[in-house]
């Protein structure tokens, strides 16, 4: 947030359980794994 601040950038936050109010991102988080980390086997959670 420090970084925001001092740049002047104003963060906005969505209401919690409500992910359709930022389905642009939320789209990208969830391409983000099914594409990206799925290239990957991983053997244990601690190395996703």
């Amino acid at each position: 947030m420090a970084w925001a601040e001092k740049r002047s950038i104003c963060l906005e936050y969505i209401q919690p359980g409500k992910p359709q109010q930022n389905a642009y991102i939320e789209r990208y988080n969830r391409t983000v794994r099914g594409e990206w980390l799925g290239q990957y086997i991983f053997e244990t959670i601690e190395e996703a």
